[in-house]
């Protein structure tokens, strides 16, 4: 199977023939990501459902952006902003779980300190 390249072009005849595979006849928004082929796709969708009068809304469609792209876009950014604190917790959390002594003197400070204990440390993991 070759893959596809996701041009505008390419993803308006892909979403046409989903659409038309899945019986749905009238369409009233478009949600997509922020990726500029999208703008194309809005584009050519509406043209194509606007000139049969498929649109549920008064012949108007409307298209989203999706907020759960969007807040994961200024999620990220903010992270990239703090990574060399981020890299430096994690580089701490490794060197006090890579020996049981180091923990041990840990949990000790945490006492002494009078830290409440909640979970022990643990390393974030990129994919959660």
């Amino acid at each position: 199977m070759v893959p596809i390249k996701a041009t505008g072009e390419n993803l308006v005849n892909i979403t046409i023939n989903c659409l038309f595979e899945w019986n749905v006849d009238k369409i009233c928004a478009v949600t997509m990501d922020n990726h500029s082929a999208n703008d194309v796709v809005a584009r050519c969708l509406q043209g194509h459902y606007l000139s049969r009068g498929l649109f549920l809304l008064n012949d108007e469609c409307a298209q989203f952006r999706s907020w759960g792209h969007i807040l994961n876009l200024i999620v990220q950014e903010g992270l990239d902003e703090i990574k060399v604190c981020i890299q430096s917790i994690q580089n701490a959390v490794k060197y006090v779980k890579a020996f049981p002594k180091r923990k041990l003197d840990f949990l000790q400070y945490v006492d002494q300190e009078r830290i409440p204990k909640g979970k022990m440390l643990v390393l974030a993991i990129c994919t959660r």
